[in-house]
């Protein structure tokens, strides 16, 4: 008898074991990881970030691959009859037209039909394109050309935190990598990231619950949401704002992120531009910087001297590295008009079609581009 109680008693056990793998494995499979690290910051950032990883997963290499931060996805959003309809393709994963205009722009320029893919990722710094690149050229993805749309945030961002990596970018792409069926043999990771999932889990379900009470009373999820929502182009709802209200909130929100100059923050940043240049040469994949426009409202908050620093320490790498670089902040040889910009730095459509032709015309005469496609027809 007693031993019929203890094999009962065995048999519950398994069971319990069973049910408790068995709801942790749909747990598991039943929250989105991209959107998981997203808790506490803007959604649109997790969405965005899922561009790289898809374009991975897709296993169809690009000609050409576009990475930068929302100052190279503004065009593709001026350029549709309704920026919301951008946003919906975003969140149904139809990316193709964040590539589309830069494509088309080429193929009527250059006479020639490349393959393009933007992975482009608002609020992105050089470390976050680092760790994206070293993943795009260590999968069979690797494209035949790069071209890094560069700006002073790459290496300028004193709002990231403590650390420089603790910037949402880059915690979203490692959550997200996490759990696309890489390798962990470290079991501390493991269970350092199985509790971060658990610890995700449940802040997603309390902003969940949070975000459905917003939304039936009318008001915004957060502060952070209701400030920001007009400041960028991929940002969704807000209430609409005057040019020179819009103008207004994005320089202090530079002001901020330039100053004051953080050193350790800036040296870490050029490093990792410097290995995402190694990265490329190691792997054989060409890399353009392509200087991006931005307002002079904005150029003017920094000073003359940070602005060399910013200037040399790129043009070093750049040289270093053998990397072309393409400066695209004038049209025609004069600095672009306040009116080409939304705000500081996001551009316009008058603006984006203005740098869209440049972007095609830079091209034309690129040594890097010549090389990388010399035979293609």
């Amino acid at each position: 008898m007693g031993r019929l109680q203890l094999s009962s008693r065995n048999g519950i056990a398994y069971l319990l074991v069973i049910m408790l793998l068995f709801a942790w494995v749909l747990l598991r499979s039943s929250f989105p990881h991209r959107v998981l690290v997203s808790v506490g910051i803007p959604k649109w950032i997790s969405t965005h970030v899922g561009s790289p990883l898809l374009y991975i997963d897709e296993r169809k290499p690009a000609d050409i691959l576009l990475i930068g931060s929302s100052l190279l996805l503004a065009p593709p959003f001026r350029f549709l009859a309704d920026e919301k309809e951008g946003h919906r393709m975003m969140a149904e994963g139809r990316r193709r037209f964040l590539s589309q205009c830069y494509e088309e722009a080429l193929k009527k320029g250059l006479g020639i039909d490349y393959g393009m893919a933007n992975i482009s990722v608002p609020g992105s710094v050089a470390e976050d394109q680092r760790i994206i690149m070293d993943a795009v050229v260590n999968s069979v993805v690797k494209p035949k050309l790069v071209i890094y749309a560069f700006s002073p945030r790459d290496l300028i961002d004193n709002s990231m935190g403590k650390a420089p990596k603790e910037n949402p970018v880059y915690r979203t792409f490692q959550f997200a990598r996490a759990y696309s069926g890489q390798p962990e043999p470290n079991m501390e990771k493991i269970f350092e990231r199985e509790w971060q999932f658990l610890v995700l889990v449940r802040k997603y379900v309390k902003d969940e619950v949070s975000s459905t009470v917003a939304e039936s009373l009318g008001r915004p999820e957060s502060l952070w949401e209701a400030v920001n929502a007009e400041k960028n182009p991929s940002s969704e709802g807000g209430t609409e704002l005057s040019p020179a209200e819009r103008l207004k909130n994005d320089l202090a929100v530079y002001h901020d992120r330039y100053l004051p100059f953080r050193q350790d923050y800036f040296d870490y940043q050029v490093n990792s531009f410097k290995q995402l240049l190694q990265i490329c040469r190691e792997h054989s994949v060409p890399i353009i910087v392509l200087h991006m426009p931005i307002a002079q409202s904005n150029l003017a908050l920094l000073e003359p001297q940070l602005i060399e620093t910013y200037a040399a320490a790129t043009s070093e790498a750049c040289r270093a590295g053998g990397v072309e670089e393409i400066d695209l902040m004038t049209a025609n040889g004069k600095p672009y008009a306040s009116s080409d910009f939304i705000d500081s730095c996001h551009l316009s459509k008058a603006g984006s079609i203005k740098f869209i032709k440049q972007f095609v015309e830079a091209l034309k005469t690129s040594k890097t581009m010549q090389q990388a496609f010399s035979g293609h027809n």
